[in-house]
């Protein structure tokens, strides 16, 4: 009799403390960490991948050219009135140095979040500076700031480091411009990424129409706008717990592309045609004289 006691005391002491356990994690579980690595962070890998793979590409495909056509620079500076310009010497670090910093600063921030809701829960974490609700809608507000200025550089970083195939590509394509005009139609099938970028640049500078902005970072600052307006909202009527639980099922998900699919090509595609383009500004690109390119090539 004392043993079946001492099992059902035991016992009951096990199933409490595995409930009491639960409930800490489910507490635990619904924070800014979950909302990060569920929403925000596979979001911003895969867009970082993106970015990563067209400036790989579109170099290895320069490369590839310049290993075909004999002195490529100095014949296409034949074709353009433009001096020559000097480059990054390693434009593929350049871009890779960006993306590592926008990476940092995006973890940063989610940690300074996760920080202060910590010092918020536990007083004696900073006693001598207590933090509030205040500093953590201030906290989360800078989510978007800071996706918005991480666009902004890394454009500026990519326009620096595209600007050696842009000198190549731009004269190429408003010639080819010129000769498809008396021609008629483009080709249709090309294999690599350099070539599809550039039948969309010369259907650019023919249709005068500037290319759709592929807004790299466009799904993260609609999310953290979100996210602060529901903190905004409810952020000092819920618990802090019940704030990030909630959002959970509010958040609107963003579906990943699926990389090996006609998609992500198109993606690729677009990503690049709108950055060269962005420095060729072929709306407005005179094309040239092909009576004095012609006299060119023969001296």
């Amino acid at each position: 009799m004392y043993f079946l006691k001492y099992l059902l005391f035991f016992t009951s002491v096990i199933l409490a403390s595995s409930e009491s356990d639960e409930s800490v994690q489910e507490c635990a579980r619904y924070s800014p960490k979950e909302i990060q690595e569920t929403f925000f962070t596979p979001v911003l890998e895969q867009r970082i991948k993106l970015v990563r793979t067209v400036v790989k590409e579109i170099y290895t495909n320069l490369e590839e050219m310049k290993g075909k056509v004999p002195n490529l620079n100095e014949n296409l500076q034949k074709l353009s009135d433009e001096p020559m310009a000097e480059f990054p010497s390693d434009p593929i670090d350049l871009i890779e140095q960006e993306l590592d910093m926008i990476l940092r600063s995006h973890d940063r921030n989610w940690n300074r979040i996760w920080d202060t809701m910590g010092d918020i829960l536990e007083p004696s974490r900073c006693p001598r500076a207590p933090k509030t609700l205040s500093d953590l809608k201030d906290n989360i507000g800078e989510l978007t700031s800071t996706y918005r200025t991480s666009l902004d550089h890394l454009e500026s970083s990519l326009k620096e480091s595209l600007a050696e195939v842009s000198s190549i590509m731009k004269p190429l394509i408003l010639v080819m411009d010129n000769i498809l005009k008396a021609a008629g139609q483009l080709p249709k099938l090309v294999d690599n990424l350099q070539g599809q970028i550039m039948l969309e640049l010369i259907k650019v500078k023919q249709d005068r129409k500037e290319p759709e902005n592929p807004d790299i970072f466009g799904e993260l600052i609609s999310m953290s706008e979100a996210l602060m307006n529901e903190f905004i909202s409810t952020g000092r009527r819920l618990s802090l717990e019940d704030f990030w639980k909630s959002q959970i099922s509010r958040i609107k998900k963003p579906e990943l592309i699926d990389e090996t699919t006609d998609a992500w090509k198109q993606e690729k595609v677009g990503l690049g045609v709108y950055l060269l383009n962005s420095i060729m500004d072929l709306k407005n690109a005179k094309s040239p004289d092909m009576v004095e390119i012609m006299k060119k090539f023969q001296t």
